[in-house]
């Protein structure tokens, strides 16, 4: 219902002028809605706090995860061809190339013998595998030597690779010539 600016007397729906001081209708006001006060504009922003946190211990607690790292020492030899190969562990060449790129470059120059969980994959002219590197979101290339080499082996089982080197592009460890181990 509207009221009077000038009286406050409550005016008829259809008034065009107040009955009690004769004020133009058009100068009258609907009286403002009172606001609720409560915690229902809390529940949101309340809801993005929890989200946000729960989301950040995740994180946090994932940040570190490393795959347990096999010590591995290569034999020394001036040969390539009388070389034993080194074995380990595909998440102990990822962060090897991780920690020290020249190191691991120099070290894994050589015939490596790795084992790892597969993440995926992919045939076609040529062949590789992703697996799991130092954490579980770091993937390692396995470029295979043949298509006849692509295993038949489903996500998340555990392979081992005889390849001929390891190397690192822009961060990402690529395992070279392999082949799986029978």
């Amino acid at each position: 219902m509207a009221f009077c600016t000038r009286c406050r007397t409550d005016l008829p729906a259809d008034a065009r002028f107040c009955p009690a001081c004769g004020t133009a209708a058009a100068d009258s006001v609907a009286p403002a809605k009172v606001q609720r006060e409560g915690r229902g504009g809390l529940i949101l922003p309340a809801m993005i706090v929890v989200a946000l946190v729960i989301i950040g211990v995740f994180l946090w607690s994932q940040r570190d995860a490393a795959r347990p790292i096999a010590a591995s020492e290569p034999t020394p030899a001036t040969d390539r061809r009388d070389v034993q190969a080194t074995r380990t562990t595909v998440a102990a060449i990822d962060t090897a190339f991780r920690d020290d790129p020249a190191a691991a470059s120099a070290r894994y120059d050589q015939p490596v013998t790795a084992t790892g969980t597969i993440v995926s994959a992919t045939g076609g002219a040529s062949p590789s595998l992703s697996l799991e590197g130092r954490t579980r979101f770091n993937y390692v290339v396995a470029n295979l030597a043949d298509r006849a080499a692509l295993p038949d082996m489903a996500r998340g089982a555990t392979i081992t690779l005889n390849c001929r080197r390891a190397s690192a592009i822009a961060g990402t460890t690529i395992l070279h010539g392999c082949t799986p181990d029978r």
